[in-house]
């Protein structure tokens, strides 16, 4: 049972002293006696403990320990003044890391491409252990409103790399991370290199193959995911269905409730309410010998492209294993404030398995780190393919 409403569980807990029939949103009956017992712990704390703490600690200590109990690794409780800063850091400086929790650790999913952070030297799986001498301790929220302030100040992070300890000094600026961009390369072969799924990256997809293909047809395509923390899920079907027949699933999403439990096709209603943005690319293109090139970094939203080109056989997946996140999460926002932030389903390949911590293995592996070398080599792998 999912409840939603805008009060925190002990201000309705706080009703049940009496005979109370409460009912959720979708008609269940409210737990009364657990609710009950949540009541009394809270009114034997209030009146005994020896610390004297305030009502709203107290309620969000609860809430707290709900969503880290549910769900730790990706939970969080925002208060106020966090939603607050949130709303502030959305316009400050960046230096470009998505992070996560993985075993009660930050972890660098990746520094996004060409940002302050990928040029400073910090790589994917580096676990963050401080900010400007500040311990995170597992604390994703306060690692993202510590990394972010002004534009032109600077940074310390603090990792741990294979054990050893490292420190970055990086400028905070206002990157913007590239969304889609196109090159071609040797043998006839271009390379589309995606960066991240944000809404309009198909329509930059469109353009950049269009314009392309207009001025030089190519003969193969490779499809550079490296370093894509994923995005909008509804980008990644899109980009999905460019290359795979029209109507085949291409991930289904599994939660507790009917709207949490989505299958996604490779048709325009999976991924676009309005004008198709893809239309525009010639067919020619879709059928197109084509390679996907992935690493570590490569997570998430994209990983849903990776694990459909690669369930249907319609591309060589080249690089190294990818991420390994599936999860699919909600933020609540209530109206005094608030919020809560929690995994409401988990994503599935179309053969009904799940990358979660685990990751997709390529077709073939790229041991390098130079991503030039890497490149030549999908490119050579792909064209070899063609012969």
């Amino acid at each position: 049972m999912k409840l939603r409403y805008g009060a925190s569980a002990l201000v309705v807990a706080a009703t049940l002293c009496g005979p109370v029939q409460a009912q959720s949103s979708g008609g269940s009956q409210l737990p009364i006696e657990e609710l009950r017992l949540l009541a009394t712990t809270y009114m034997a704390i209030k009146a005994n403990s020896v610390k004297q703490v305030p009502d709203s600690k107290l309620i969000e200590a609860a809430i707290r320990g709900m969503i880290r109990e549910i769900d730790p690794e990706a939970g969080a409780y925002l208060t106020k003044s966090q939603v607050d800063v949130l709303s502030r850091t959305a316009s400050q400086a960046h230096i470009g890391l998505d992070v996560t929790l993985r075993q009660g650790e930050v972890v660098v999913v990746l520094p996004l491409s060409r940002s302050p952070a990928e040029k400073a030297g910090i790589r994917p799986r580096d676990a963050i252990e401080s900010i400007d001498g500040t311990p995170v301790r597992g604390d994703v929220q306060l690692t993202n409103e510590l990394l972010r302030g002004p534009a032109g100040t600077r940074v310390t992070v603090g990792v741990r790399r294979a054990g050893q300890p490292l420190t970055f000094t990086v400028e905070r600026n206002g990157f913007t991370p590239a969304k889609a961009s196109l090159s071609m390369a040797e043998s006839g072969i271009a390379v589309l290199s995606v960066r991240v799924l944000s809404e309009d990256t198909l329509a930059s997809i469109a353009a950049a193959l269009t314009e392309q293909w207009r001025q030089q047809p190519f003969r193969g395509l490779v499809l550079d995911l490296r370093r894509n923390p994923g995005g909008l899920l509804d980008t990644a079907v899109g980009l999905s269905s460019l290359f795979l027949p029209a109507g085949v699933v291409v991930a289904e999403a599994k939660g507790r409730t009917p709207e949490d439990n989505v299958v996604y096709k490779a048709e325009k209603a999976s991924y676009t309410k309005g004008s198709d943005p893809l239309a525009q690319v010639p067919e020619a293109i879709r059928r197109l010998p084509l390679a996907v090139l992935v690493d570590e970094g490569t997570a998430s939203g994209s990983e849903m492209v990776v694990a459909a080109l690669k369930h249907y056989k319609r591309a060589k997946i080249i690089g190294r294993p990818t991420f390994g996140r599936s999860s699919i999460q909600m933020i609540q926002p209530f109206a005094t404030g608030q919020a809560v932030k929690f995994t409401t389903s988990y994503w599935f390949t179309p053969s009904n398995t799940s990358v979660d911590k685990v990751g997709i293995l390529p077709d073939v592996m790229i041991e390098s780190l130079d991503p030039a070398v890497e490149l030549n080599l999908a490119v050579a792998e792909l064209a070899r393919n063609r012969r």
